[in-house]
């Protein structure tokens, strides 16, 4: 095989796993059913990474395990962002991936949080 055919074969690989990922994550995940989620949603997580979001949706379920909310423009996480006022303690998330955004402020008093992810 000469190096422009291992080449293109590799590239031809590269694009069966993107798209085989792809159709993975599609038929794994379904859009959320609230309206104000603009998320994907498996088994208690919410994937809402790459939606171009400039603040914390509203509506998340004091269930939610993990919430992905990386690749945004998000700058201010609000002190109830996540959950309405008083559930904050009582809520199951437990992964919060909020990198590549914009966050300069960042309010986080949530009790059973035990993976956060706040890089720029």
């Amino acid at each position: 095989m000469t190096l422009i055919q291992q080449q293109l074969f590799f590239n031809e690989q590269k694009c069966i796993h993107h798209l085989f990922f792809s159709v993975v994550l599609t038929q794994l995940c379904v859009p959320s059913a609230s309206d104000s989620l603009p998320c994907a949603i498996r088994e208690g997580t919410y994937f809402c990474f790459q939606r171009r979001l400039t603040e914390i949706p509203e509506g998340f379920p004091a269930d939610a395990e993990a919430i992905y909310l990386n690749y945004n423009r998000i700058s201010i996480v609000r002190q109830n962002a996540f959950f309405p006022s008083g559930h904050a303690n009582s809520s199951s998330l437990k992964r919060l991936i909020l990198h590549d955004n914009e966050v300069q402020v960042c309010f986080l008093p949530l009790k059973n949080l035990s993976h956060t992810n706040l890089n720029s």
